[in-house]
């Protein structure tokens, strides 16, 4: 009597998504275009970025109370 043959392995499937791919590709181009932009010295000043004018906006009414407690 002979042992059943096994069945075959399953078939290997990829572990990252097509996402997962896309996601790296759009890392490392930005991570390329930060690059670039210090070797060609054209750094944005920080209060004109995104991030600064964000930082900015959230100070307004930090200041205005400021302001309202000085006057009183």
């Amino acid at each position: 009597m002979t042992p059943p043959t096994p069945s075959p392995p399953p078939t290997p499937q990829p572990k990252r998504t097509k996402a997962d791919w896309e996601k790296d590709q759009r890392e490392l181009a930005e991570e390329q275009e930060g690059r670039n932009a210090i070797r060609n010295k054209k750094i944005p000043a920080y209060f004109d970025s995104e991030f600064g004018k964000a930082f900015l906006l959230s100070q307004v009414g930090i200041l205005e109370e400021l302001i309202k407690a000085e006057h009183h």
